[in-house]
């Protein structure tokens, strides 16, 4: 524990702050109802379950839900009232940790829609025997452990840390415990943390993505049924 107290200022907002605050709680609810009532009318919908990419937009608003959770927590650690924030130090682990997983499920998940979209277009036959709705969800489980996997070392990188402060206004010291970075944690992992957000969320899924989106663009629109739309529409 420091013995010295960080002087913190007490609920000193700017009206940028206040703006900010707002648009946030926004984006937070309009996040958690849009995702909730995907998943609500995936799960109470029969139809809906049997149906191969609703299985993938169900795992999306699943993993959309929690990232935006996670997200707005982490972001009100750092940018809301100092004593909010010192308090919510003690949890970070517990949030980095799902945020960075939750981010490159729904990338990897689009990725694989994907790859089915571009394989029912190109062998709509061998499609309807080798994809399933019970097969997709396996793929998604199967993203959803590897991703838990590749994002566990975040869960050891952030720690809480214990310190003494002081807010404005109070002569009283408290102790709390502020999210910082493990500068113990060795080279590797250090370098693993600042380039896996780039790779697994940027970089991975639009290597596969923009050559299956490509070929997909390109057989939709040689297809002969766009053909016959097409010259439809200049006849009209």
């Amino acid at each position: 524990m420091n013995d010295s107290a960080v002087i913190l200022p007490k609920g000193d907002w700017s009206f940028g702050d206040s703006y900010i605050q707002v648009v946030t709680f926004v984006i937070f609810w309009w996040g958690l109802i849009a995702n909730s009532v995907t998943f609500l009318v995936f799960i109470l919908t029969p139809n809906l379950r049997t149906n191969r990419s609703c299985v993938y937009f169900a795992t999306i608003a699943c993993s959309d839900f929690l990232s935006v959770l996670s997200s707005v927590t982490l972001w009100r650690q750092w940018h809301g009232f100092p004593e909010y924030r010192i308090n919510l130090g003690i949890v970070c682990p517990y949030i980095h940790f799902p945020n960075f997983a939750c981010y490159w499920v729904s990338h990897w998940v689009l990725v694989a829609m994907a790859v089915e979209r571009q394989q029912s277009i190109y062998n709509p036959i061998a499609a309807r025997s080798l994809f399933s709705a019970k097969r997709s969800a396996i793929i998604c489980f199967i993203i959803i452990i590897i991703m838990l996997g590749l994002s566990v070392t975040h869960y050891f990188t952030f720690i809480p840390q214990p310190i003494n402060y002081v807010l404005t206004g109070y002569s009283e010291m408290f102790t709390g415990y502020s999210c910082g970075y493990d500068l113990e944690i060795n080279t590797v992992t250090s370098i693993y943390n600042s380039l896996g957000p780039a790779i697994y969320s940027v970089m991975g899924p639009l290597i596969p993505m923009t050559p299956l989106n490509v070929m997909i663009i390109y057989k939709m629109s040689t297809s002969p049924v766009s053909s016959k739309a097409a010259q439809s529409q200049k006849r009209a």
